[in-house]
């Protein structure tokens, strides 16, 4: 199973239990958060592309 397939079922992972609604919020926008990065990183065009601009923010 590739990264990106595996990325797909966290958010589904997350099953709620005793968690507070605050705490099961919080994990559920930690885990898409993670997703995204992970899918982000699978992306070599994503990355060069913020590389570039941070670039040319450090040269101003």
């Amino acid at each position: 199973m590739s990264r990106r397939e595996n990325n797909k079922k966290l958010p589904n992972c997350i099953v709620k239990s005793d968690q507070s609604d605050e705490s099961y919020k919080h994990d559920v926008w930690f885990r898409e958060q993670v997703t995204i990065g992970l899918i982000e990183a699978d992306s070599p065009e994503a990355v060069r592309a913020k590389m570039k601009q941070r670039a040319k923010a450090r040269a101003k």
